[in-house]
């Protein structure tokens, strides 16, 4: 094997190896909003197409969706009932 093809695989290896590890990272906002079925929340800098989990009050966590964004808010899609 050429070693400029092993230089990468050995790249991607280390790559999925480091993709398949839980970060544990956990990041907060604020819900601000529910209207229809989207939610608003300030706090989160997360890309487009991150998933959340929001937690409100003594209901079970949802599962939920960023899809757009407005000023300093974040417009999540819930995958359950809220």
């Amino acid at each position: 094997m050429p070693p400029e093809r092993q230089v990468w695989q050995r790249f991607m290896e280390d790559a999925h190896a480091r993709a398949s590890q839980d970060a544990g990272l956990a990041l907060r906002g604020t819900l601000t909003r529910l209207t229809g079925l989207v939610l608003e929340a300030a706090g989160l800098r997360v890309p487009v197409g991150s998933q959340c989990l929001v937690r409100m009050g003594n209901q079970a966590p949802v599962l939920a969706e960023v899809v757009g964004f407005s000023d300093q808010r974040a417009y999540l899609m819930p995958a359950g009932d809220v």
